[in-house]
C-alpha cells in the first residue's frame, strides 16, 4: 500500500506500526524544511526565518482514510507573561515537480540569501590544512567501559604518519577515549590526557612534522556528571555541584535534571547565557589547540539542542528562543577568535550541524555512509529510509563535512565499508577510516586499499566536495548491492554479537554531480563493489549552454582524455572497475 511501516533495530527489518519521526530545529533538525513528493507532484513545508526562532518538524502517521503522512510544523515561542505571541517569519507551503532535488532547490534558492551565507568556506579565515585537502584515520587510546590501552599515543602518530605517506595525502588523526577519566568524561576529566601530558604534546609534535594534524572530540554544552559503568568509575558530582548546577538548564518546574542515555552515564546540560558555560568551552577547545592539537569537535552540539530553560537568574526569556542559538553564535565566535590567535591552522567541527551555526565552523560530523551502523536513525523510523545528501546539496560550498561515527577499516565485512566510503565521497563528504576497536588488530587489506584509493580521489576533486556546488546527478542504471553488517548501538559492548546483524540494499555505484567556484564540472562515480561495472550517462552542464569544454577522466590516479572543446550535454560510456573512483 506504499505506506512506510516503521523499522526495527536494523533498516531492514520491520516493527509493528508505521514510521514516522519529530527534530527540533535549529539543532536536531538542521534546516527548516519538510518534503513529501511522489511521480505526480510534491508538497513543500518550510519556514522561512533567519531569526533562529525554535521549531519542530514533524512528520506523523496517516491520519484515518489518508494516504499521505501528516507533516507538522510546531512553533515555540519564548514565555514571556503578558506579551503577546508573535511570529516574525513566513511559514510557506508550495507545490513542486520532480524530486527532492527539485524541492530543495526551493529552499535553497531562499537560503543562500540569509546572513549566514554571507560567506563561502573558500572566503573565510581558514588554514592551509582545509584549503588544500585531507583525509581522516580514526584510532582509540583507550578501550572503554573497562580503561585500557588500545593504541599508544606514540603509536597512533607513527601509523597515521606512515599510512599518509604511503597515500600521499595529509590525514588528520581522530583520536579517542584520550581523556583523563575516560572518554567522554568532560569538563573534569578532560585533562590532563590519561597517558599524560608529554604523550599528548609528543605525538601531537611528531604528527605535525610529517605534515598531519591530531583531531579530539570535547563535550559542547554538556557535564559529564559520572559514569558508573567505567572501570575505574568516574565521578565529578561534587565538582559539579560546587561549579556546574548554577549554570545548568533549569526545566520548568525548577530544577535541573540529570540524564542518562547508556547504563550508568549521567549528564546535565548546561545553559550557554552562563560565563561558565563559554568560558569551559574556550577552556577545553583551546586547552587542545596549546596542547598541539589543532582539529578540535565540540560533541553533543548543535545536535543535543536547542534546549528550553527556565533560570530565572539567567538574563534570558523563559523556554525556548532565539536566545539559546544567539548565546552559542557568541560562544563559537568567541573561541574561534582564541584558537586562531594559537594556530591558523586550526578547525572546529561539530557533531551534526544546524544552518545557523555555518559562519563559525569548518567542518561537521556526517554520518550518511555508515548511518545504520551508528547514526541518527532510530528504531522508528520508516522502513527502508534512504539517506539523501540533503544538507550538503543545499549548503555545498559553504561548509564541510567528514565521516563520522566508527568508520571502520579492521571489521571482516567488506562492502558495508567499502559503501561507508564511496557513498560519504560522492557525498561531497571527507572519507574517513580507521581502527577504534582492539580486535582484530590488523585493518582489512580489501577495506584499507579502498580507503587509500577513496583519500586519494577526494583530494584530486577537492574544490568540488570541500569549495563547489552540489548538482543534481545524471541518472545511471547500475547493479544493487546487499551489505551485511553487525550494528553498534554505543554500549560498546555489542557489536560483534551475531543477532544484530543486518543488511542494507543500495546502488553498486555512488555517484554526484558537481560545479566548481572557477567554473567548472565535476561528476563523481566510486564503485563500492567488486565487480567491473559499465553504464551509460549523460553528463550535463547547467547554465552553460553553448559553452565548450575539455572533459577528462580520472582514474587511480591517471588521467586521460575524453573529448575536447565539446559542448554538453553529451552521452559516453563509463567503465568502472572494482573498487574504483
Amino acid at each position: 500500500d506504499g505506506l512506510p511501516l516503521m523499522s526495527g533495530r536494523g533498516p531492514e527489518s520491520p516493527a509493528a506500526g508505521l514510521g514516522e519521526f519529530s527534530q527540533i530545529y535549529p539543532g536536531q533538525q538542521s534546516m527548516q524544511l519538510l518534503l513529501c513528493y511522489n511521480d505526480r507532484a510534491g508538497l513543500y513545508l518550510a519556514t522561512h526565518d533567519s531569526g533562529m526562532h525554535v521549531k519542530t518538524f514533524a512528520c506523523a502517521k496517516p491520519a484515518d482514510g489518508s494516504a499521505f503522512p501528516v507533516m507538522s510544523i510546531a512553533h515555540h515561542s519564548p514565555e514571556v507573561a503578558g506579551e503577546p505571541v508573535a511570529l516574525p517569519y513566513d511559514t510557506v507551503v508550495g507545490v513542486f515537480h520532480g524530486d527532492w532535488y527539485d524541492g530543495a532547490g526551493l529552499y535553497r534558492a531562499w537560503a543562500r540569501q540569509q546572513w549566514w551565507c554571507a560567506k563561502k568556506l573558500a572566503e573565510r579565515d581558514i588554514g592551509p590544512t582545509l584549503r588544500h585537502g585531507f583525509g581522516v584515520w580514526q584510532m582509540s587510546n583507550y578501550h572503554i567501559p573497562k580503561l585500557k590501552l588500545n593504541h599508544s599515543l606514540n603509536q597512533i602518530a607513527g601509523e597515521v604518519n606512515a599510512l599518509s605517506r604511503d597515500i600521499g595525502v595529509p590525514l588528520l588523526a581522530l583520536i579517542f577515549n584520550f581523556e583523563k577519566g575516560g572518554a567522554w568524561t568532560g569538563p573534569k576529566g578532560f585533562f590532563p590526557p590519561r597517558e599524560g601530558e608529554r604523550a599528548f604534546r609528543a605525538a601531537m609534535k611528531k604528527l605535525r612534522a610529517a605534515g598531519n594534524r591530531g583531531f579530539v572530540y570535547m563535550p559542547g554544552g554538556n557535564w559529564y556528571v559520572a559514569i558508573d559503568s567505567y572501570d575505574p568509575p568516574f565521578d565529578s558530582r561534587a565538582a559539579f555541584e560546587k561549579q556546574g548546577r548554577t549554570s545548568g538548564v533549569v526545566a520548568a518546574d525548577g530544577t535541573v535534571q540529570i540524564a542518562s542515555w547508556y547504563a550508568g552515564w549521567h549528564c546535565a546540560r548546561l545553559c550557554p547565557t552562563k560565563k561558565f558555560t563559554r568560558e569551559m568551552t574556550a577552556d577545553l577547545l583551546v586547552g587542545a589547540v596549546r596542547r598541539g592539537c589543532p582539529v578540535v569537535q565540540i560533541d553533543n552540539f548543535p545536535c543535543g539542542g536547542p534546549d528550553a530553560c527556565f533560570g530565572a537568574d539567567h538574563g534570558h526569556p523563559r523556554g525556548y528562543g532565539p536566545w539559546y542559538t544567539r548565546a552559542w553564535l557568541d560562544i563559537l565566535a568567541d573561541v574561534r577568535r582564541r584558537a586562531k590567535a594559537v594556530d591558523r591552522d586550526c578547525m572546529i567541527s561539530t557533531e551534526g550541524v544546524a544552518e545557523t551555526y555555518i559562519p563559525h565552523l569548518d567542518l561537521y560530523d556526517h554520518r550518511g555512509g555508515n548511518m545504520e551502523y551508528f547514526g541518527h536513525r532510530g528504531d522508528n523510523d520508516p522502513m527502508h529510509g534512504e539517506v539523501i545528501p540533503l544538507f550538503q546539496y543545499v549548503y555545498g560550498g559553504y561548509i564541510g563535512a567528514y565521516t563520522a561515527a566508527y568508520p571502520e577499516c579492521n571489521r571482516p565485512e567488506v562492502l558495508y565499508w567499502t559503501r561507508c566510503l564511496g557513498k560519504s565521497l560522492a557525498q561531497g563528504v571527507v572519507p574517513t577510516g580507521g581502527r577504534y576497536w582492539p580486535e582484530p588488530k590488523q585493518s582489512n587489506p580489501v577495506t584499507l586499499a579502498f580507503y587509500k584509493t577513496v583519500v586519494r580521489a577526494a583530494r584530486d576533486c577537492w574544490k568540488y566536495i570541500m569549495f563547489g556546488e552540489m548538482l543534481k546527478p545524471p541518472a545511471i542504471k547500475v547493479p544493487t548491492i546487499e551489505a551485511a553488517y553487525l550494528r553498534f548501538t554505543g554500549e560498546c559492548l555489542d557489536h560483534l554479537l551475531p543477532h544484530n546483524r543486518h543488511v542494507v540494499t543500495d546502488a553498486a555505484v555512488q555517484h554526484s554531480a558537481w560545479r566548481a567556484d572557477d567554473g567548472s564540472f565535476g561528476w563523481i562515480f566510486a564503485n563500492v563493489s567488486q565487480e567491473e561495472v559499465r553504464f551509460p550517462v549523460t553528463l550535463t552542464a547547467p547554465g552553460a549552454t553553448g559553452a565548450r569544454f575539455d572533459v577528462h577522466i580520472r582514474t587511480g590516479g591517471r588521467r586521460r582524455s575524453l573529448w575536447r572543446g565539446a559542448t554538453l550535454p553529451r552521452r559516453t560510456r563509463v567503465v568502472c572497475p572494482p573498487l574504483s573512483v
